[in-house]
């Protein structure tokens, strides 16, 4: 066992040395995999609307009912915490109702892969 273990250290090492000649195919490669596995599992389990997606669609159609104009929207809300952390998801979800309609969950499903895509590029 310990010379399996010998050359897969040495395999290991070799892919992931500078000097492999595979080696920008051997990421791609990675990258593709990992993105497909990611993108199978969220599209295998269908929407699922947890109750903060719930609330931020929520807050997102107060958003367009005021349309687009977050000081209004901030105005609205006297929570304790108020919600301008969430600012980003709540804009993100609004345009997504507002250019794709009913079908807004499937292009922020979509949206979150590019997002996830660019991730996996990036590190």
């Amino acid at each position: 066992m310990t010379n399996f273990k010998k050359k897969l250290t040495i395999y290991v090492n070799e892919v992931f040395s500078a000097q492999y000649k595979n080696g920008n195919k051997f990421l791609y490669f990675s990258i593709l995999i990992n993105f497909s596995v990611i993108a199978y599992y969220n599209f295998s389990n269908g929407f699922i609307m947890s109750p903060d997606s719930v609330q931020f669609s929520g807050w997102a159609d107060n958003l367009i009912k005021f349309d687009f104009n977050l000081f209004s929207y901030y105005s609205q809300y006297t929570l304790i915490n108020p919600n301008y952390l969430y600012t980003i998801p709540i804009v993100i979800i609004a345009l997504s109702k507002v250019l794709f309609g009913t079908e807004w969950q499937n292009a922020f499903v979509i949206f979150n892969l590019i997002i996830v895509f660019f991730s996996l590029i990036l590190f």
